[in-house]
């Protein structure tokens, strides 16, 4: 069998470190080719160290120039070294796991590359989805997500054609069953009662932001109308995804909580292999549960749905809006509960563009950007009036 070569954008993260941990599992099936980090040069080291890249990217500029090369690995410098790494004509798979919006010009190229894309960068497909997967379609290259509930559909969607409906599965996060409050730190958000995450995420998850980039996301991939797209509560977080059809009928993917095994169906499809993974012993679940979600206690979902639908930069909205937000929240500058409020009001004070490309799209990220950033400001200015 002859070895596909990989390389992870983002490596320094959950996800790029669990795929490193994947493939360390199937050594006899991949090569870690390249990896890339923003600053982290001191892990970058390490993992250079155990898997032998041949090239490596380090995007900020300051940092790559205190990085040592060593085992002769060769070393790229900035957004167009991460590019660069992106399009290797020896490159076949490219993990897409860096944060925010910064994976976009790198999908990009790697699609018209022709490489296959394995995307963990929520930002980048909710954002600039209505980009992206036209240009998947136009170059015919294999795009899949790396996340435990289109990872789960992917497996669920063998009989398309009389699909009814797309059922993704929501833990809930700490807050499924206790009221949200101004004074809840970000400590007592970043203890996710199931999944191991980045903080961001974590954040988006307590929220259910993460669950309506999920829902946009699922309608990108899959094809299908926000219609035909439900969530449901399932605080265990052993189902997580279903899949029910025309006769009524549902199907369901079923495993413990680990990040590991989207990656490795992701790295491997269509085949499956065995996993490190621990297996899911049935006779020792107590119960499995399913809510529907509070639109009242969780408003940024059902945000999610109108700004999907609405389309024209909508979407890259309520990403830049909550990334900003949520990074204020984590520096103890906005509270818990002002999130929302600020998504909501970038949203309804857009005015999108006449003409949506590339170019407009950025310019719409960029002015978010900013004018988030004075929402916030007027907003922590209010808690001292």
């Amino acid at each position: 069998m002859t070895k596909k070569n990989v390389v992870i954008l983002g490596s320094s993260g959950y996800i790029g470190n669990a795929t490193l941990d994947v493939i360390s599992h199937l050594a006899d099936r991949f090569t870690v080719y390249g990896l890339s980090v923003h600053q982290n040069i001191t892990l970058l080291s390490h993992q250079v160290r155990k898997f032998r890249p041949k090239v490596v990217a380090i995007t900020d500029p300051t940092r790559a120039s205190k990085f040592t090369p060593i085992h002769g690995v060769k070393v790229l410098k900035g957004t167009e070294g991460l590019i660069e790494l992106a399009t290797l004509p020896e490159v076949d798979i490219v993990v897409v796991a860096v944060s925010g919006t910064n994976g976009l010009h790198p999908t990009l190229h790697a699609i018209k590359a022709g490489k296959s894309i394995r995307i963990a960068n929520k930002e980048t497909l909710v954002g600039y989805g209505e980009l992206i997967m036209p240009l998947v379609h136009q170059h015919n290259v294999s795009f899949l997500p790396i996340d435990s509930e289109h990872t789960g559909l992917y497996q669920l969607l063998s009989y398309k054609d009389s699909l009814k409906r797309l059922i993704l599965t929501a833990s809930g996060g700490i807050f499924h069953n206790r009221p949200i409050e101004a004074d809840i730190s970000p400590a007592d958000v970043l203890k996710h009662p199931r999944w191991q995450m980045g903080k961001l995420i974590t954040v988006y998850s307590s929220l259910m932001i993460n669950k309506g980039m999920e829902v946009i996301e699922a309608h990108y991939l899959f094809g299908v109308g926000f219609d035909q797209i439900d969530v449901v509560i399932h605080p265990e977080a052993i189902i997580h995804a279903m899949v029910e059809f025309i006769d009524n009928s549902i199907i369901a993917q079923l495993s413990i909580p680990d990040m590991r095994l989207a990656i490795q169906y992701a790295l491997t499809y269509p085949e499956r292999c065995t996993a490190k993974v621990k297996q899911l012993d049935l006779t020792k679940l107590t119960g499995l549960h399913f809510y529907p979600p509070d639109d009242k206690k969780f408003p940024a979902l059902r945000i999610a749905y109108e700004v999907g639908t609405l389309k024209r930069g909508y979407p890259l909205v309520y990403v830049v809006s909550a990334e900003e937000a949520t990074k204020a929240f984590l520096a103890n500058k906005l509270r818990f509960t002002d999130i929302p409020r600020v998504i909501t009001t970038m949203v309804q004070s857009y005015h999108p563009p006449s003409t949506i490309n590339l170019d407009t799209l950025q310019e719409v990220e960029h002015q978010t950007r900013h004018r988030t950033t004075n929402v916030i400001e007027d907003i922590i200015a209010s808690y001292r009036d």
